[in-house]
């Protein structure tokens, strides 16, 4: 009798944790889905380099956050050229915020504010601060 409860019961937990393996890939997959994503790419056109920022699904950019948003463009020696704010970008033909730097960066520090917004109600649910750097080859 105790050979046959201790079977069921080590089948109960097997099976208990078969449906955990097997949750908890979408659990995780919903939990990265609802944070709030930017991406930031650039392509270098001659002495000039065109940086664009895509904001995932329900992200904008957040000017309430603490954190202010800018670019900081540095030389090889990590000496600041220049920064510039979010007013610095502007819209282009595929509707993507896009600036074109002629400092000479070789690298550039971002601070990205964020949120991820609701859809139906347009209010703002988890925001966070993006912090970024590219190197410019």
């Amino acid at each position: 009798m105790k050979s046959f409860l201790k079977s069921v019961c080590f089948s109960k937990l097997l099976i208990l944790l078969a449906f955990v393996a097997v949750a908890a890939p979408f659990s995780i997959f919903a939990d990265n889905a609802a944070n709030p994503t930017v991406d930031v790419t650039f392509k270098k056109s001659g002495k000039s380099v065109v940086y664009m920022i895509t904001y995932g699904k329900n992200t904008k950019f957040n000017d309430n956050e603490a954190a202010p948003f800018k670019f900081l463009f540095l030389d090889a020696q990590k000496n600041e050229l220049g920064k510039i704010e979010r007013a610095f970008f502007a819209k282009n033909k595929e509707g993507k915020a896009e600036y074109t730097s002629d400092f000479g960066e070789t690298s550039v520090k971002i601070v990205l504010p964020v949120c991820l917004y609701n859809e139906k109600t347009g209010l703002a649910e988890k925001c966070t601060v993006k912090n970024l750097k590219l190197e410019i080859k």
